[in-house]
């Protein structure tokens, strides 16, 4: 009988390694751009909820800020490209962004996988927001208010 060598056989039945959700972390600014050097400059970032004093006069009508920036990070995970979707959720369940567009990404050994991107206009609701950022259809979900 022929023995098996384990090395020749490692990684068939193995998973992928997700980064894991302990390890991902969301940033919510004003503003967000790309620069030169595969950096990023957040402005305007938000400590925990994002207070927005809507005049009394408009309360009663629909409003949106400027803009609002996400920064989405992963920590750790495989080395690899993923592919992955994005969806924002108003507190009354509106998709804002919608999850129907397949992007894809490389986790390389320069750093964290970011998912960066800003919405313009963003609209104002009352409760709580929801993100989702799924790769390789593993979600990760974060919420803001």
């Amino acid at each position: 009988m022929p023995t098996l060598v384990s090395s020749q056989w490692q990684g068939l039945n193995s998973m992928p390694s997700f980064p894991s959700d302990s390890k991902a972390f969301l940033i919510v600014c004003e503003d967000i751009r790309p620069e030169q050097g595969k950096k990023t400059s957040l402005l305007g970032i938000f400590g925990g909820n994002v207070n927005v004093n809507v005049p009394p006069e408009m309360s009663s009508k629909p409003f949106a800020l400027p803009g609002l920036g996400f920064y989405f990070a992963f920590l750790d995970g495989e080395l690899r490209r993923y592919n992955y979707t994005v969806s924002v959720k108003t507190p009354s369940g509106v998709e804002i962004l919608p999850s129907d567009q397949i992007e894809s990404i490389e986790k390389d050994n320069i750093g964290w996988l970011v998912i960066a991107f800003k919405l313009q206009p963003f609209p104002v609701e009352n409760g709580v927001f929801t993100v989702t950022i799924t790769l390789d259809g593993n979600p990760y979900v974060r919420t803001f208010e």
